[in-house]
């Protein structure tokens, strides 16, 4: 039995693309959830970005939380690692990306696509799911495009 991580990788590039404060200082938070092959949420999993230092443990529900300074986000690429005595290990390159950078969003099927200067990055999340942790404040909605920034308005 390995560690699923698919899921929970999803949920942390929608976390730290979409939940970083406007402010370049202000801590980024990635979360997400551990689980089994079978479904079942795993604690006590090593969650770390080897890279940077940084990392914590899943708790028994499977949810962990890493939190980043802001200075040290810039657009980067990191590895997560999620590891625990027993399973296989698992990683994901992950896109650290301040909310500051994100100019727009629009769907793509069961994608939505984040649009960051002349970069664009996929992220596996539906469009509704992702509505529910835009901010207000810095995102606002479109006709055909949800999520615009309120800067590029």
């Amino acid at each position: 039995m390995s560690v699923n991580v698919r899921n929970t990788f999803i949920a942390v590039g929608l976390c730290l693309s979409l939940a970083v404060p406007m402010l370049a200082q202000e801590p980024v938070t990635i979360t997400g959830k551990v689980t089994s092959d079978a479904g079942q949420a795993l604690g006590q999993v090593e969650v770390a970005i080897p890279s940077m230092g940084l990392g914590g443990l899943s708790r028994d529900d499977g949810s962990f939380t890493v939190v980043i300074a802001g200075a040290r986000v810039s657009g980067q690429t990191v590895l997560l690692l999620a590891r625990r005595l027993g399973y296989k290990s698992q990683t994901a390159q992950v896109t650290l990306l301040p909310v500051r950078e994100i100019e727009w969003i629009d769907a793509e099927g069961d994608h939505v696509r984040i649009h960051a200067g002349k970069t664009w990055h996929l992220l596996r999340e539906t469009m509704r799911n992702l509505e529910d942790q835009l901010d207000g404040s810095t995102f606002a909605a479109s006709a055909r495009c949800w999520g615009i920034t309120n800067r590029c308005l």
